[in-house]
């Protein structure tokens, strides 16, 4: 079966420990349902809804809870739905759609009077919260988000120019990526979807020996995406199908890294969620339960022997594998011995036995001081065990 992470994998790993993270932070902040195994939703509702369809987007007086839902209800949300936990992924879409509280952000006659750059200024933040609406089934609140956010990153013929004689890719193509996939979601404009990809296109083909910056990564994919999905649903044969199906296959993104696979991953579901009839993964998928915050719950926390045992094992099964250096974090290393996320984690003391496991070529000594929070990442040399940054 086609699945998203397959356990023990790089990616399986961070956002099993994305989905850990923000669920400890719950449990911290107070708002963590132990029953449902995911954010409060009734209570965090009541915190929001005073500040919910005013003129303007207002920031919460509880500026942890604010940070929360802007930084957390997304990056939790895809990363229980990657483990197949659609359920608990739910409860966090279902806060993420707040993290635009206002009304739309402009209220002028021609939107294309202002500059492009101060009129997209509130699109990043109210594509989290269509998103997060659209997967969690609010969807007049997601039609209205992304329906706002094409009027914010429509761009004329004129600034397409403008863009194009000035060499800023940078600019245009980062627009012209998440205009597309807007337009994609509310699915009735693919001709338009079309020609803006083909415009994409080109010019990535034009600027293929620029030095693109890595924020251009998502919006470069996202151009890329437009064209086969558009082409099907303007010609819904077999052959249109194939290919927009593959454009939504996590193996199929020339991306590694698991940070830049976390980010697409929110784009893939989304449209997936929109339009089950060109998903590459069954329904099953979102269903595996591979991990959830009960699986690594105890009575007691774990001693530092059953961290080290876990160290050592993490350890082995690098050697095993035939990896020369391999980075640990202190929460990854938490879940693997048990006890976290939990009221009375031991995260500091993780940190602890990282440390002295940490020996320094050369004969050099030094000291790496415990962060407060206790999220600590080390790279090991697996063969000579000491460390490599």
């Amino acid at each position: 079966m086609n699945i998203i992470a397959r356990e023990g994998t790089a990616l399986f790993i961070y956002l099993r420990e994305r989905a850990a993270y923000w669920t400890q932070c719950l449990i911290d902040m107070g708002y963590y349902d132990f029953t449902r195994e995911g954010p409060d939703t009734g209570k965090i509702e009541d915190a929001v809804k005073p500040f919910l369809g005013l003129e303007n987007h207002t920031e919460l007086p509880d500026k942890k809870l604010d940070w929360l839902i802007e930084h957390g209800a997304i990056q939790a949300g895809i990363a229980f739905q990657g483990l197949g936990n659609l359920d608990i992924a739910s409860l966090w879409y279902q806060i993420g759609q707040y993290v635009w509280r206002g009304n739309a952000p402009w209220h002028h006659e021609n939107l294309t009077d202002l500059e492009l750059y101060v009129r997209m200024g509130s699109s990043p933040r109210q594509e989290n919260a269509a998103i997060c609406a659209a997967l969690s089934g609010a969807l007049p609140r997601a039609e209205k988000l992304f329906g706002w956010i094409v009027q914010d990153r429509t761009v004329t013929g004129a600034e397409i120019q403008y863009f194009e004689e000035a060499h800023d890719a940078y600019t245009l193509g980062t627009n012209l990526g998440y205009l597309i996939f807007a337009l994609m979601w509310l699915g009735n404009q693919w001709e338009e979807v079309a020609r803006l990809s083909e415009i994409g296109r080109r010019m990535i083909e034009k600027g293929k020996k620029d030095d693109f910056s890595s924020d251009f990564s998502t919006p470069k994919l996202l151009i890329g995406m437009g064209g086969p999905i558009s082409a099907y649903f303007l010609d819904p044969n077999p052959t249109h199908r194939e290919m927009a199906s593959n454009v939504l296959r996590l193996d199929k993104i020339p991306h590694h890294e698991s940070i830049q696979r976390l980010i697409m991953l929110r784009y893939l579901f989304t449209l997936i969620h929109r339009y089950p009839e060109i998903s590459p993964y069954p329904e099953a998928a979102f269903q595996l339960r591979m991990w959830r915050p009960s699986m690594s719950q105890r009575d007691i926390p774990p001693t530092k022997n059953e961290i080290q045992n876990a160290l050592d094992e993490i350890f082995s099964q690098a050697a095993q594998h035939s990896k020369w250096g391999i980075d640990v974090t202190s929460t990854d290393l938490h879940i693997r011995a048990g006890g976290y996320p939990a009221k009375n984690h031991q995260l500091k003391q993780c940190c602890e036995v990282m440390l002295e496991n940490v020996k320094y070529s050369g004969g050099r000594t030094g000291e790496k001081k415990i962060p407060e929070d206790g999220i600590m990442t080390v790279r090991y040399d697996v063969h000579q065990l000491y460390s490599i940054s």
